[in-house]
């Protein structure tokens, strides 16, 4: 790998806004940037240009930080140019490449179909959070009742990749600040229903811990609906929670178990 030199990688970058107009040489030379600056100790599947195998170039941080922000600034004014683009930077099956496609997609209502796409053909997690984050902006920016629904079925679908992208989604906007999602969150999860397929996910749990820091009473009042259901595989889940609650709701929880 060689050694980074900030002024020249900033050339390099802004140098692409030149090819913009003429996206297949453009990827080309974003290839040819990653190949120059890959580690190649810890780099492994890459095969030439347009690599047949999930890969990796394992490229510095600044490398990436450089080329997303030229080729996001320069990609923005145009969002049909800025969607060719990105499509044609999917076509590589390496994740550097694939990240910068994301990048450069946006988050323009019309891209949701794309993210679904492209999260069904990839099992890589760094870049279904990636799209994740992508249909987070989405969220904020575009009408809140489309992508509910969409997150519904992507949380019931077979496809594990949907799934995690649904998981990753919430979580992005449990965690976003600026506005209160969390009655979203806990409508989307109370309509899909309690069931072992969805409850069993890493991601699941993941989530409801999070919730239950965040709003320990509204997480408690989700998982009681589920125990009235008669969802008795909540159980487990519950078990695992328990630690996090306050103690009203953790006695109350426990309580009902244990029954």
């Amino acid at each position: 790998m060689p050694a980074i030199h900030p002024d020249r990688l900033k050339r390099e970058a802004e140098e692409l806004q030149g090819l913009i107009e003429n996206p297949r040489n453009l990827r080309w030379r974003v290839v040819e940037l990653l190949e120059f600056y890959a580690d190649r100790t810890k780099r492994h599947g890459v095969k030439g240009k347009l690599a047949d195998a999930t890969s990796g170039y394992r490229v510095p941080p600044p490398v990436m930080q450089a080329l997303r922000s030229s080729l996001t600034r320069h990609t923005q004014p145009n969002p049909r140019q800025a969607h060719e683009i990105a499509q044609l930077f999917w076509e590589v099956r390496a994740q550097e490449v694939r990240l910068l496609a994301v990048a450069v997609l946006g988050n323009a209502e019309e891209s949701f179909e794309t993210i679904q796409m492209w999260a069904r053909s990839t099992r890589d997690p760094i870049i279904v959070q990636s799209l994740a984050n992508l249909a987070h902006q989405s969220l904020k920016t575009h009408a809140g009742d489309v992508l509910q629904d969409r997150v519904s079925r992507w949380l019931l679908s077979r496809n594990d990749s949907l799934q995690q992208l649904a998981f990753y989604l919430l979580m992005a906007a449990a965690e976003d600040k600026s506005e209160d999602h969390l009655p979203m969150i806990f409508e989307i999860l109370t309509s899909v229903g309690f069931r072992q397929q969805l409850i069993s996910r890493p991601g699941y749990l993941a989530l409801l811990e999070f919730l239950t820091k965040e709003s320990p009473a509204e997480t408690a009042g989700y998982l009681l609906v589920g125990l009235k259901r008669g969802r008795a595989n909540l159980s487990p889940v519950i078990r695992d929670l328990l630690p996090f609650f306050p103690a009203s709701q953790r006695d109350r929880l426990d309580g009902v178990i244990s029954r």
